[in-house]
């Protein structure tokens, strides 16, 4: 404090939290002036006073304001960090109120008591907290702490496929589910309204090795979902598992899509614990059976639809070469075709935000969660592609394991130049919000 002010007590300052991902400004309010008074209109002055040092009796008190504080605010943190930015000092504000009539003189102003918060760190970060107000002379201290997960409502962008060719993406997931565990993959995916989108065996996405064991041979061992060729105008989709016991087909309802065109989000899942499948169209199951050509004879209600000799097997090394000399097999997972099926079969159409889990998600649960962007760390989420890197030949898993890259890969062992996907911003109607 100025030594020629009377003292004041210490001013508690709040620390601001700012929200990650909503800005907001929030100021100290002033602190009033201190007011002192004489007994009887008469008195001896403060020792600290500065006004009528002879003591001599006023009429009226003359405003004494206190001087701005001289600190700057405080700066940010780092954008990568999220951490709030150093100590430094913010610009106290002036005295408040004048003195009131007193007997022996007026008190000067106190000295402002606000200053400037300290920015917390901005971008990546989500920011720190706020800093705090600065005392006479003395600014605001920066903000502190770590800055929370970086999360926007923005989609990024999204992967386009290009139908018959061969644009294969593929990954190994470390813990995909196979055999009969419960699982669940979801998708958001863009149907051009052509033949590009709508052909027979031309598929989404492909778990499991219908090989495997060989002894098998054309098993039912995959986990699947292909489009269907238009009937007149009539849209279906074909889960499957490659036996007739498992694959099925759903009319997509005339509601979701303009001309067979347009972004719809898909589910499909098996929950051990009923040895049932689940099939859901932006988020609703229950879906009419197939009535286009190629649904005869395969087709189950999802009130009825069981596995029966049905598991999934992870890829055979001498199967995966088709994906590429040097490929070990495993639990591959391609998205935008099926290659166990004869010729480029690729689909045509865009997908975004990709997600495998180890865990069946009801209908109810898919329909209160298409609309939300995933942290990454959700219980039984195992992979995660949103499709976001923009350019390049791979696409990382959000869950955060480095395994699970994603690889444009040729198909059928063909040499490169393969046909990649197109990376192109998503556009999926709708307003998405952050997880938790």
């Amino acid at each position: 404090m100025d030594g020629q002010r009377p003292s004041v007590p210490p001013i508690s300052m709040t620390s601001f939290r700012l929200n990650p991902r909503r800005r907001t400004s929030a100021l100290v309010p002033p602190v009033a002036a201190l007011l002192l008074f004489g007994a009887s209109g008469v008195g001896a002055l403060s020792s600290c006073s500065t006004n009528n040092p002879s003591g001599q009796s006023l009429t009226a008190g003359a405003p004494a304001a206190g001087s701005p504080g001289a600190g700057s605010p405080g700066a940010g943190g780092p954008a990568s960090s999220g951490a709030g930015g150093a100590a430094n000092s913010g610009a106290g504000a002036g005295g408040s109120s004048a003195g009131t009539l007193g007997g022996a003189g007026v008190a000067a102003g106190a000295a402002g008591a606000s200053a400037t918060a300290g920015t917390g760190g901005a971008a990546l970060g989500g920011g720190g907290s706020a800093g705090a107000g600065g005392s006479n002379n003395s600014g605001g201290a920066g903000g502190m702490g770590q800055g929370g997960a970086h999360c926007t409502s923005d989609l990024g962008y999204a992967m386009e496929f290009q139908s018959q060719k061969p644009d294969l993406l593929q990954a190994t997931i470390a813990n995909m589910p196979t055999g009969t565990a419960s699982r669940t993959i979801e998708l958001w995916a863009y149907f051009d309204g052509t033949g590009n989108s709508w052909l027979n065996e031309h598929g989404l996405f492909e778990t499991g090795d219908r090989n495997n064991p060989p002894s098998t041979g054309n098993a039912c061992h995959e986990f699947a979902l292909n489009s269907t060729a238009l009937t007149g105008q009539l849209a279906m989709l074909h889960p499957y598992g490659n036996c007739n016991s498992v694959d099925n087909f759903f009319n997509v309802p005339a509601t979701a899509l303009v001309n067979d065109k347009g972004w719809i989000h898909i589910s499909f899942g098996y929950d051990a614990a009923t040895n049932s499948f689940l099939f859901t169209i932006n988020g609703d199951g229950m879906l009419a059976i197939g009535t286009g050509g190629g649904a005869a004879n395969r087709t189950h209600p999802e009130n009825d639809w069981h596995a029966q000799g049905w598991s999934t097997t992870t890829y055979l090394a001498a199967d995966a070469k088709n994906f590429g000399p040097n490929n070990p097999g495993g639990n591959l997972l391609s998205i935008g075709t099926t290659p166990q099926f004869v010729g480029p079969t690729g689909w045509g159409g865009k997908i975004d935000e990709f997600r495998v889990w180890n865990v069946f998600r009801p209908a109810d649960v898919i329909k209160a969660s298409m609309y939300t962007l995933m942290n990454g760390n959700e219980p039984g989420l195992v992979a995660y592609y949103k499709f976001d890197e923009g350019s390049g030949m791979t696409v990382a898993d959000s869950t955060g394991t480095a395994s699970n890259l994603a690889k444009m890969t040729p198909w059928n062992g063909q040499a490169t130049p393969l046909t990649p996907p197109i990376w192109v911003k998503s556009d999926i109607p709708g307003t998405f919000t952050c997880a938790p």
